[in-house]
């Protein structure tokens, strides 16, 4: 691959510093982590944040990328624990080098709120989603596409407390920018479009539902490389919706491939995977089918312990 060419040149052509090969080593575990190689880019992005921190240990920029960086790849993998961790460090890095108000520790606070609550800590996720948006539309202003993707973030933790129609409200204040700062292309729309749809499904509107979730799939598989995972995922979403219809032949023909296609992109310890599978258990405890339910619950990833 491209990426074990540059490592090969790299290792023969070693950088002149150092933090020149920490900065080849992030950048390499970044690539990894967008192809879904979480495993390597973990090991990768460790070996990168241990020479910044001793090499640049008072450089607070580059600490908090660093430890940002790492803290992604150990959500992706579901240790949410370690993420929490690094995410804390991170942000604390950033407020050393820019202060409580500035674009860059905003920025930082976003991902931290997710991983707030993939710990289990609703109450202070919900604070930190809050902080974000004040940030962000005093720094940007209503209409930035960084906003609106807070916006989208914070709709679609909503969702997943079962405040329905609060995620349907700010994920229409998402849809309100298409076409204005955000075009079709970007991903805050046909995600929001998904939260929407979600939302709708458990609010007794599923039609509206469908049609939301059917035009957020329609526009993943039109911008998005044919077989994204995020293709498969908008797939499994639309089954949910289905199972909510009483649909159940139809969404098990959507949910059971789009797993299949979310481990291969993934892996089987991806928090998307681990949400497939619940779907999958859903549809099968809906349709009256407990053995296929018990067999499927078995392969549902148990949360990562918490210190």
């Amino acid at each position: 691959s491209v990426l074990d060419v540059a490592s090969k040149l790299n290792d023969r052509y070693p950088p002149d510093t150092p933090l020149d090969r920490a900065e080849f080593l992030d950048q390499r575990g970044r690539i990894a982590t967008r192809l879904g190689h979480n495993d390597e880019a973990e090991t990768i992005l460790q070996q990168a944040l241990d020479i910044t921190k001793r090499e640049a240990p008072t450089n607070d920029t580059l600490l908090a990328n660093a430890y940002a960086n790492l803290g992604f790849v150990k959500s992706e993998l579901g240790k949410v624990t370690e993420s929490e961790k690094l995410y804390e460090a991170a942000v604390a890095a950033t407020r050393r080098a820019y202060g409580d108000h500035h674009a860059k520790l905003a920025e930082m606070l976003s991902p931290y709120a997710t991983v707030l609550d993939r710990a289990g800590k609703p109450a202070k996720a919900d604070s930190v989603y809050r902080l974000v948006l004040d940030m962000r539309r005093k720094l940007l202003g209503e209409d930035h596409p960084e906003y609106a993707w807070t916006m989208f973030n914070y709709a679609d933790w909503l969702r997943t407390q079962q405040r329905w129609s609060e995620a349907a409200d700010w994920s229409r204040k998402v849809l309100k920018l298409r076409g204005k700062t955000l075009p079709d292309s970007h991903m805050a729309v046909a995600t929001s479009m998904g939260v929407l749809g979600r939302a709708l499904g458990h609010m007794d509107s599923l039609d509206v539902a469908e049609k939301y979730l059917r035009e957020s799939l329609e526009l993943r598989q039109k911008y998005l490389p044919a077989g994204h995972w995020l293709i498969a995922s908008s797939e499994s979403i639309l089954g949910e919706d289905f199972v909510l219809a009483h649909r159940y032949a139809e969404a098990e023909r959507l949910l059971l491939p789009a797993e299949k296609k979310l481990v291969e992109a993934r892996g089987e310890d991806a928090p998307v995977v681990t949400d497939a599978r619940v779907r999958i258990v859903a549809l099968y405890q809906a349709w009256g089918k407990p053995v296929d339910a018990a067999r499927w619950q078995q392969k549902v990833k148990a949360p990562a312990p918490q210190n």
